[in-house]
C-alpha cells in the first residue's frame, strides 16, 4: 500500500508482530479494507488470555459517550494483565468527546484502545481524536493514528505486489496490472483473488501469468495485450483479431476488454501529457505506472493519437459498456464497432485532408 503515512503503520505492524504493544491506537481512512484490516491485526494482537468476555469491551461510537469508553478503560482487568477496549465509528460519539481526549494524555498501561473510523478523520470530533491517539501519553509518543488514503491504480499495484511478497510469493508488476484491470479496484475483492493465486500456485513463488489467467481472468492475457496494443497503433484488423480471439476464449468478455481499453487510453493521455510538460520518454512511462523499458511501444502510441481523439475514445467506451449492459446488441458487436471508431483516421489526419 501506499499511502502518505504508510512508514507508521509500517512501525506499527512490525510492532504488533513482535507483541509490543501501545494503550492507544486509531485507524481511519478513505480505504475501509486497509482499516478493517489494520483494526483486526491490533485486535488479534492485543486480544487478553482467557475468557473474551471478562477483559474485552466491543463499543459502538453512535450509542457509546466518552466517558463510557474511559470507564472501560481505568475497568481493572480480571486474571489478565489487561483489558482490550474496542470502540467502532470512534468520530460519531455520543455528546462530548473531551472525557475521551483527556484520557488519551495520559492512558493507563492496564488497558489497549483500539479505536477505528472507516472513512477519513478530517474535521471535528474525529480529527480532535485522531490528534489526540497520534500524541497519547505524557510524552507524546505512547499511541499511533493510522490514516490510509485512498489507493489508485499505480498505488493499487504496489498494493498487490506487497501482499504478494507477504505471503512468499512474487508477482511481476505487469501481472499486478492484469490482475486489477481484471479483478477490479475493490481491495477486498483483489484481496480474495490473491489469496486464491497463492494457493493456487502451491509451492512456486513466482505466480505466472498462466496462474493468472486460470484463477482470475475469464480472457489470456496475450489476447488482451494484443487487442491494446492493436488499438494503441491503430491496426484495425489486428484489434477485430483479438476480439475475436477473445469470444473465443469466454462467452462474453466484452466488459473486461472495456475495462482494459479504458485504462490502457488513459494511461496514454497522462503520456502525452508528461511528454508535453518536457518529461523524457522513459521517465514519462514510468509516471504513468508504465514500463520504462517499452517507452519505444508507449511513446508513439501517445504520439499516434490526438488529445482529443483519446477523450473522445473514453466516451465511446463509456457508451460501448452501457449498450453492452442495457441493450440487445451481442458484446461481439459492440466491440468491433469500438475498434472501428477507435483506429479510424486521426483527427489531426482529417484536419489535414480538409485543408488540403
Amino acid at each position: 500500500m501506499a499511502p502518505p503515512k504508510r512508514d507508521v503503520w509500517d512501525e506499527v505492524r512490525e510492532e504488533l508482530a513482535a507483541g509490543r504493544l501501545r494503550p492507544v491506537y486509531l485507524f481511519h481512512g478513505a480505504e475501509p479494507y486497509l482499516v478493517e484490516q489494520a483494526w483486526r491485526a491490533a485486535v488479534e494482537a492485543a486480544a487478553p488470555k482467557g475468557p473474551r468476555g471478562f477483559n474485552r469491551d466491543v463499543l459502538s461510537g453512535p450509542e457509546t459517550s466518552a466517558e463510557a469508553v474511559v470507564s472501560a478503560c481505568r475497568t481493572l482487568p480480571m486474571m489478565a494483565p489487561r483489558r482490550l477496549v474496542v470502540l467502532k465509528e470512534c468520530d460519531k460519539l455520543k455528546g462530548d468527546p473531551k472525557p475521551l481526549l483527556a484520557y488519551l494524555k495520559a492512558p493507563v498501561d492496564s488497558a489497549i484502545l483500539v479505536m477505528s473510523a472507516p472513512r477519513q478523520l478530517k474535521d471535528g470530533a474525529g480529527a480532535q481524536l485522531s490528534r489526540g491517539a497520534a500524541k497519547a501519553g505524557p510524552d507524546g509518543r505512547q499511541g499511533a493514528a493510522v490514516e490510509f488514503r485512498t489507493l489508485y491504480d499505480r498505488g493499487i499495484v504496489a498494493w498487490i505486489r506487497g501482499e504478494v511478497a507477504r505471503r512468499g510469493k512474487r508477482i511481476s508488476e505487469e501481472g499486478a496490472r492484469f490482475l486489477l484491470d481484471m479483478g477490479g479496484s475493490s481491495l477486498g475483492q483483489l484481496a480474495g483473488e490473491i489469496e486464491k493465486l497463492c494457493l493456487y500456485s502451491a509451492e512456486r513463488t513466482d505466480l505466472s501469468p498462466e496462474d493468472l489467467e486460470a484463477v482470475v481472468a475469464d480472457v489470456k492475457m496475450s489476447t488482451v495485450f494484443d487487442l491494446t496494443d492493436a488499438i494503441g497503433q491503430r491496426d484495425l484488423p489486428g484489434a477485430i483479431l483479438a476480439i475475436d480471439r477473445a469470444f473465443l476464449q469466454d462467452r462474453d468478455p466484452a466488459l473486461q476488454l472495456l475495462a482494459m481499453l479504458a485504462r490502457h487510453l488513459r494511461q496514454l493521455i497522462g503520456l502525452r501529457e508528461e511528454l508535453r510538460s518536457g518529461a523524457g520518454d522513459e521517465q514519462a512511462c514510468a509516471a504513468q505506472g508504465l514500463n520504462p523499458k517499452m517507452a519505444w511501444k508507449y511513446v508513439p502510441m501517445a504520439k499516434r493519437f490526438g488529445a482529443e481523439d483519446l477523450r473522445r475514445g473514453l466516451l465511446g467506451i463509456d457508451r460501448a459498456e452501457q449498450a453492452v449492459k442495457s441493450s440487445r446488441l451481442g458484446g461481439r458487436l459492440v466491440m468491433e464497432r469500438l475498434a472501428i471508431d477507435l483506429c479510424g483516421a486521426p483527427a489531426t489526419g482529417r484536419t489535414a485532408a480538409r485543408g488540403r
